[in-house]
């Protein structure tokens, strides 16, 4: 499932992110750090963890989508981080729209 087909209350979909620099995937295989923030409609951030979908040579990482995440309609930004003690790389923020449930 992919950010355009998220409805509000949906959980168990895994999300998964690639963080390029410069045109070309990073290698994120020896970070030590995975997260995705989440950032709601009404300001609200929430911290996810996340891990390799691979072997993380092809820079993408994913995260699962938990019950109460997506708890409002709207648009809504992610943005993925990978760090170590000596780096940090953030992807650019993504902005995606929560439908409404019927």
């Amino acid at each position: 499932m992919g950010l355009s087909d998220l409805v509000a209350g949906s959980y168990g979909s895994q999300i998964i992110i690639e963080l390029r620099e410069d045109g070309r995937a990073v290698d994120v295989s020896s970070f030590s750090s995975y997260s995705v923030y989440l950032r709601s409609p009404a300001g609200a951030t929430i911290q996810k963890t996340a891990q390799l979908y691979t072997d993380g040579t092809d820079g993408r990482i994913t995260f699962q989508i938990a019950h109460g995440d997506l708890n409002e309609t709207g648009t809504w930004w992610l943005q993925a981080e990978v760090a170590d003690a000596t780096r940090r790389i953030r992807s650019r923020p993504i902005q995606f729209y929560v439908q409404e449930a019927i």
